[in-house]
């Protein structure tokens, strides 16, 4: 028998309890990856009842485009925004009536576009924009013209009225947390969509909501400034809360799942303090992706990764509480050849993101509730949606290799799968009625759509 001295007796323990140790942590260690890399997807399409209502998708769009009109059609579109209006004002309008301001609008034509979209129920948002001569020299806004710009959209709104065309809904200016198309401060903004509302009222024109903030981008930190500045009769003007789903810092284009952190801890937390009972619509009135811009920010939208990025962003947004999505942009326009993250090409072609958002925007039924997931499968971002008559599934793998996703899913047991769908290589292709549904394999870079009735 061989007796150890009482230091190697200490060191051997020490040695054993440092490997219990180590093996403690890889155990945890593994039992996290397991978990935080898990391919199940788990929910229950009974719990619909507590999502929120998709009111539906569009774009941005420019009056007097002729290709609208197809997009309409095959994107089953529900809203459009349009930079509309925009009357060139003098400085010096400290003398102005309300007649004054009108007659810059008397001639306003009746527009084509705004017919068609009417007629196809497509809920319009109008952006006149800010007057050049109304901002300072570091292009912020004056606070002296703020009743003067609420007369002047009054303006617009009422002389669309006139026509028989007046708009859903106004975003009067365009990122007010920019300097590009005018700045205005958070307590200016407040200021200015009260006056816009009395003025509108003032015109009888209560059916025609405000908007906003419709800050420039998803990732804002801890709050939503304009939002939280609102007082109680600022917070009574709006009609519909916006933003600007666009990803500014690095971190967040690297990875979808840091914007829809950002989205929820940022915009979603601000509005829901503000409107807990959640009594206004969420619209994202611009969005697509700037996680492959190039090094002078023109896009990549040419590829399948941006086309996915754009599926997965849509559904992140739709999880994390939007009623309503208005991608930038339908067309491209002549004038801004570089402004390339539209739909279609100039020459009326649809890119790789017009063929997958051929797969999403008609496939949900206005009026679905989104479904709450309760566990996503780390290798295909999922959302569910469910009328009484139809469930949706989408899922989307942004991955370079193939993903096969285990799904438990409750509460939709006997129905039957009708259609399914995906987008895959670039293409929409149909796939098998029969497939496994417990087990879906999703190839590189692809998603798929599936519709059961029940």
């Amino acid at each position: 028998m061989i007796t150890l001295k009482a230091g190697k007796r200490r060191l051997l323990a020490g040695i054993a309890l440092l490997a219990c140790v180590e093996m403690a942590m890889v155990l945890a260690n593994t039992s996290y990856y397991l978990t935080f890399f898990s391919n199940d997807l788990v929910f229950d399409v009974n719990n619909a009842s507590s999502g929120h209502e998709v009111l539906g998708f569009g774009a941005n769009v420019w009056n007097g485009d002729g290709r609208i009109h197809g997009l309409v059609h095959d994107l089953n579109f529900k809203f459009v925004r349009m930079f509309y209006g925009g009357a060139d004002c003098p400085a010096n309008v400290s003398g102005w009536m309300r007649a004054d301001f009108d007659a810059l609008y008397a001639g306003l034509a009746q527009s084509a576009t705004i017919d068609m979209l009417r007629a196809h129920n497509v809920s319009v948002i109008v952006t006149p924009g800010i007057p050049g001569n109304w901002l300072d020299a570091g292009s912020t806004f004056k606070p002296e013209y703020i009743q003067s710009i609420a007369i002047l959209d009054g303006a617009l709104a009422g002389a669309m009225s006139g026509l028989g065309q007046p708009p859903e809904y106004m975003e009067s200016f365009n990122e007010p947390d920019g300097s590009w198309n005018g700045h205005v401060l958070p307590t200016d903004y407040n200021a200015i969509v009260k006056a816009l509302r009395a003025e509108l009222d003032f015109r009888g024109l209560q059916s025609v909501k405000i908007d906003g903030p419709g800050l420039a981008h998803v990732d804002l930190g801890d709050r939503d400034e304009y939002v939280e500045s609102l007082d109680a009769q600022g917070l009574d003007a709006i009609g519909a809360w916006s933003l600007h789903g666009w990803e500014w810092t690095s971190e967040v284009r690297a990875d979808p799942a840091l914007l829809r952190q950002a989205f929820a801890n940022g915009f979603i937390k601000s509005i829901r303090a503000r409107d807990p009972g959640r009594t206004r619509p969420v619209l994202v009135t611009e969005y697509s992706t700037f996680a492959f811009n190039n090094d002078q920010g023109i896009p990549d939208s040419e590829s399948i990764p941006f086309a996915i990025r754009v599926f997965e962003n849509t559904l992140s947004f739709l999880n994390g509480g939007a009623n309503g999505l208005v991608y930038w942009q339908g067309a491209d326009q002549a004038w801004d050849p570089n402004n390339t993250w539209s739909f279609l090409r100039l020459n009326g072609t649809g890119r790789p993101v017009y063929h997958a958002a051929t797969t999403l925007y008609p496939k949900i039924p206005t009026g679905a509730r989104v479904v709450p997931v309760d566990d996503q499968a780390y290798g295909a971002y999922t959302g569910v949606f469910a009328t009484n008559t139809t469930v949706v599934m989408m899922l989307v793998n942004r991955f370079e290799t193939s993903q096969t996703i285990t799904v438990h899913a409750k509460g939709i047991a006997g129905a039957l799968l009708a259609e399914a769908i995906g987008f895959e290589n670039g293409q929409v292709v149909n796939k098998s009625l029969s497939m496994d549904l417990e087990r879906i394999t999703m190839p590189p870079l692809s998603s798929l759509t599936l519709t059961f009735t029940r």
